[in-house]
């Protein structure tokens, strides 16, 4: 509402960006992603992957949807864990919601997907409040909410490398 971005401080002892600032989010965990037991993706695996166009879109028309809502689902459950902002509750407006664009890692080399989302009807106080009764207390210390101004210092000086391009491709998209 007041054109701040919320980010997070990481603590000093999880795996990756320790004391870094980062972004809300994370990934699907294995036990919430659709399982994959279809015979003929077992076979192809075995195969090299050499499924026929017709076996590939059998698969995907299977498959897509589920793991198009977990995605989603995950993106929402994340942000809700690590900063209490709620889509259920109607803290985020998930209509506004859009996909950014992706970075690489340069230290493993998986992806990172960016989202943005509004929160219309917060100040930043509303997000401190929330923040406070996050349910996952132990990847993050601190509540960094800046305003979009600062973002590019920011990203530059403190966030690791998938998150600074996070930064730039969310400053390039949007005009809070």
């Amino acid at each position: 509402k007041d054109g701040h971005v919320v980010l997070l401080q990481r603590g000093t002892a999880v795996g990756e960006a320790p004391g870094l600032i980062v972004f809300p989010g994370g990934h699907a965990e294995p036990d919430e992603v659709p399982p994959l037991d279809d015979e003929h993706l077992v076979a192809a695996w075995k195969r090299a992957l050499t499924l026929t166009q017709n076996e590939a879109d059998d698969l995907l028309a299977k498959y897509q949807p589920a793991i198009e809502r977990e995605f989603l689902d995950s993106v929402w459950r994340e942000v809700f864990e690590e900063t209490g902002l709620s889509a259920e509750d109607g803290d985020l407006d998930t209509s506004t919601a859009r996909f950014l664009g992706t970075t690489r890692r340069v230290e493993n080399a998986r992806c990172t997907a960016f989202w943005c989302v509004s929160a219309p009807d917060l100040t930043k106080h509303d997000v401190e409040v929330r923040y406070a009764r996050r349910s996952d207390k132990h990847e993050s210390v601190r509540l960094v909410c800046v305003h979009k101004d600062a973002l590019p210092q920011l990203a530059q000086n403190s966030m690791p490398g998938c998150h600074r391009g996070g930064a730039a491709l969310f400053l390039g998209t949007f005009d809070l």
